[in-house]
């Protein structure tokens, strides 16, 4: 189960790429909670 669980966080059944897309979603997860962050503080000061 845990091997499975692996596979789907790295994006299913392509063993040697699950660690480029977990670092992608990382990314884009950080780009999404930068963007929330800089619509608040303009919302705040504005």
């Amino acid at each position: 189960e845990i091997t499975n669980e692996i596979n789907h966080l790295g994006g299913g059944d392509y063993k040697g790429n699950s660690l480029i897309n977990i670092a992608t979603r990382k990314k884009f997860v950080d780009y999404i909670a930068l963007a929330a962050l800089a619509t608040a503080i303009s919302i705040l000061f504005s």
